[in-house]
């Protein structure tokens, strides 16, 4: 029982009874915070297993901040802290990305197959090779570019696709780590590009190549500056 003051009755309080607890409460929070565990478990193994195949992170990490953070400091396009809520989240994910990047490249490759993207390609493949020279990396950079914009498009609008997709854009934070919270199947946003440029006759270095840049391009988009 709780006693309250009565607004008419100046110090003289009234007697009003206390809403039931649900039994079930205790209950739930204990599975909830054994749920969490688990998967703070399963992340650190994640991890440690990502590290293990290649510590390259323990680089890139360091070095991406040194590279990014100053002008983050002194071009700000949002005023937030560099420690900011779930930056770990987004580190953990930048340390997992050996193993998580595993999973994407296999997937990549079925996707890859599965979207036909490399049909068109084909159909391009003569008039790609009557290009002249200097004109081939430009047509394939407006070819990988068109390809890698609707692929996202469908990302963003085809429900199914965006259950992966979605992972990308729960951080509610940009800045110079966030870039790297994706799930493990998001990486496939690449692969009808590279098919399609492929199959085309560009060469898998130069299709790699501009792979590369997209993902480093991707990075330094998602920062907090101006």
């Amino acid at each position: 029982m709780t006693t309250v003051a009565s607004p008419n009755q100046g110090a003289i309080g009234c007697v009003v009874p206390e809403p039931p607890q649900d039994p079930r409460l205790p209950q739930t929070r204990m599975r909830g915070r054994a749920t969490s565990w688990l998967i703070s478990l399963a992340a650190a193994g994640i991890v440690a297993l990502s590290l293990a195949i290649d510590r390259s992170p323990l680089v890139i990490i360091p070095v991406l901040f040194i590279l990014v953070v100053p002008f983050e400091t002194l071009f700000p396009r949002h005023d937030q802290r560099l420690r900011r809520p779930h930056i770990g989240t987004d580190i953990s994910y930048a340390l997992a990305g050996a193993a998580l990047n595993f999973v994407g490249l296999v997937a990549a490759i079925a996707v890859g197959v599965v979207s036909l993207a490399w049909l068109p390609g084909l159909a391009l493949r003569p008039a790609v090779g009557l290009l002249p020279s200097e004109v081939v990396p430009v047509v394939g950079l407006l070819l990988f570019d068109l390809a890698l914009y609707w692929t996202h498009r469908w990302y963003h609008e085809v429900p199914f696709l965006w259950r992966f997709h979605a992972i990308h854009h729960s951080t509610q934070d940009l800045d110079w780590i966030s870039g790297f919270r994706t799930h493990p199947l998001d990486g496939t946003l690449l692969a009808p590009a590279f098919f399609l440029l492929v199959a085309a006759g560009f060469s898998p270095e130069f299709t790699g190549a501009l792979a590369l840049v997209q993902i480093v391009l991707g990075l330094f988009l998602h920062a907090n500056v101006r």
